[in-house]
């Protein structure tokens, strides 16, 4: 469980960031692309060049929180070539987005017509 409480706002951030960056370094990111006043109510997402991690950085009542998420085959469903820097996303969205569905081009899953079996 991340946290008790679904946010306001979660901001996928789509460019490229250096993933040595810790936590006062995404923060500085925050600071710099995103909406001012914010932090306190949103969820802020980076992915790694070759897409197989993901940092979530939010605000818990006195502190940032960085969370790490990397996945040891696959790779998360990013649209390529990263063209647009910042997209915000809805909760659905999210848990779709770490689950490996690919939001960002409709339908997860082809639709197929159920096979006759008689």
């Amino acid at each position: 469980m991340l946290y008790k409480n679904r946010p306001k706002k979660i901001y996928l951030h789509l460019g490229i960031v250096d993933f040595r960056k810790q936590l006062n370094g995404l923060a500085q990111i925050i600071d710099s692309e995103f909406p001012k006043g914010r932090l306190n109510d949103c969820w802020f997402i980076f992915i790694s060049r070759n897409n197989k991690q993901v940092k979530l950085i939010y605000w818990r009542n006195s502190g940032l929180c960085l969370w790490q998420y990397r996945l040891d085959s696959e790779s998360f469903k990013v649209r390529k070539p990263r063209l647009e820097s910042n997209k915000s996303i809805s909760w659905k969205d999210l848990q779709r987005f770490l689950d490996g569905f690919n939001i960002f081009e409709g339908e997860a899953h082809l639709t197929k017509k159920p096979k006759r079996y008689s």
